[in-house]
């Protein structure tokens, strides 16, 4: 019974999700086309800084209070979050705006259209890279976990760079050209980490540090391929938003 009831709340909690789509959608709602990108990017600086600080904030409620009270803070939190959603947040989208087909045809005018899949493929690619990481990197680097994590937290720091200066420089470039210059350093990472295995160089610097170099291409691509593909359709950016891959999600270093 116990394990029926977990997963039923796990299945509830995941509800959480389509709050993630609509904060996209307000973000891109009420910024001005060029710069959508740049609010995205300083979103993307929370998003990326919370599961690096959440484990550390858990682990503390839990030594001082125990396991149960991390549920009663996440319940408090989320009272907060609801009651500045209720005074803050209003509708972004006028009656005018609303698609009137259905929800295949929309689907179906995103999915012809390439530059939208240019934006998923890159967002896809990006985090594809990330989780590949995450899962081998405390394999192919052995050696103490704290260390492990100290390196691991290059990534994420990263990102957390690339985030800020599509922040800063996001309204002031084109979309397409910051899209470019972000997957080329991507590529660069990967290649100079590439090289470095190659060479035989064993060092934990010469893995994670090429990585933090794809971390801040990551920083740079979610963004602006984010507010690109929801900018593909008037009308459909919730639907597009619940299309493309998240900005970034870091589990903690295991």
């Amino acid at each position: 019974m116990s394990t029926i009831s977990d997963l039923v709340f796990r299945a509830a909690q995941a509800g959480i999700a389509a709050c993630f789509s609509v904060a996209l959608v307000a973000i891109k709602e009420t910024s001005a086309d060029h710069e959508g990108a740049s609010r995205m990017g300083y979103a993307a600086m929370a998003w990326a800084i919370a599961p690096m600080l959440g484990p550390t904030f858990g682990g503390a409620v839990d030594e001082l209070f125990g396991w149960r009270m991390i549920f009663v803070v996440l319940a408090l939190l989320g009272l907060v979050v609801l009651f500045l959603s209720m005074r803050e947040l209003k509708e972004t989208a006028s009656l005018s705006s609303r698609p009137t087909g259905t929800y295949l045809s929309a689907y179906g005018q995103l999915l012809g259209s390439i530059r939208f899949w240019a934006y998923v493929l890159c967002m896809g690619f990006s985090i594809g890279t990330l989780y590949i990481f995450l899962a081998g990197a405390p394999i192919a680097i052995g050696g103490p976990s704290a260390m492990l994590g100290l390196y691991m937290g290059m990534v994420p720091a990263g990102f957390i760079c690339g985030s800020y200066l599509t922040g800063r420089i996001g309204s002031k470039i084109p979309r397409g050209a910051l899209l470019i210059s972000a997957r080329l350093l991507t590529c660069a990472g990967l290649s100079v980490g590439l090289i470095l295995a190659i060479m035989g160089v064993t060092h934990a610097l010469a893995f994670f540090g090429p990585c933090m170099l794809i971390g801040i291409g990551n920083g740079l691509t979610m963004p602006a391929a984010n507010i690109g593909a929801m900018s593909v359709r008037e009308g459909l950016a919730g639907t597009a938003a619940g299309d493309s891959p998240p900005p970034c999600r870091l589990p903690p270093a295991r």
